[in-house]
């Protein structure tokens, strides 16, 4: 009997044992498998980043400041025209000395804009259509104010039955001729040197080039 107790006892020990291995073999394994899982977890992410940081195309430098090429100030970018294609992403020149050489070259620009929107019509017409439907606001905030300097510049003299007649001439001519005509006042209404009146004895029927090309720059005895 002793020796059948000695026997049970040892197998049970070994029996313990043996679970005990194996829990113990169990455990280690799945820290094994979870510390590679976690390695190829960082690698892959690691990897990951790798690509895109390799992928990513290199941006341009911010500036805060440019040297203008005209006048050679250096001057902060706000201070220049906004250009694609430009260094940084605006003109060489800054906006000072754009608008100085416009004002030299006024007549040299208007003719180069006359000469492409004649080789272009449609092209101008579509872009001239655009800007008005992205800026309703300025369109009608330029209509008011060439109407109120209407109502300004008629005195109470004017007969208005008078300038009727010029506007319905106007519109019978391009009904027949097929071509756009303005009513214009020979003395601009709004100009920086003269203002002139709105009555019947100011105005003329012009093309629509005509019309542009005059603007409220000329007018007779001019000084």
């Amino acid at each position: 009997m002793r020796l059948c107790g000695a026997i049970n006892a040892r197998l049970r020990e070994t029996s313990v044992l043996l679970a005990r291995t194996v829990v113990l073999c169990g455990s280690r394994s799945m820290v094994a498998h979870s510390m590679t899982s976690v390695t190829k977890t960082r690698t892959t992410k690691r990897g990951r980043r790798e690509r895109q940081r390799l992928s990513m195309k290199p941006k341009t430098p911010m500036r805060a400041q440019k040297d203008c090429k005209t006048c050679g100030e250096s001057k902060p970018l706000a201070a220049f025209y906004k250009k694609k294609r430009g260094m940084f992403g605006v003109r060489a020149s800054c906006k000072v000395c754009c608008s100085l050489w416009y004002i030299e070259n006024k007549d040299r620009v208007s003719e180069y804009f006359r000469k492409a929107r004649e080789a272009n019509p449609a092209k101008f017409a579509e872009k001239c259509r655009t800007w008005q439907l992205s800026n309703p606001h300025l369109v009608r905030a330029l209509a008011n104010r060439h109407r109120a300097a209407k109502l300004r510049a008629q005195p109470r003299w004017a007969n208005e039955e008078k300038i009727a007649e010029f506007y319905e001439l106007a519109t019978q001519k391009q009904q027949q001729l097929g071509k756009s005509y303005h009513v214009d006042h020979i003395v601009p209404l709004q100009s920086k040197i003269v203002c002139g009146l709105h009555n019947e004895f100011n105005l003329q029927i012009l093309g629509r080039r005509d019309n542009a090309k005059k603007g409220n720059r000329s007018w007779p005895e001019m000084p």
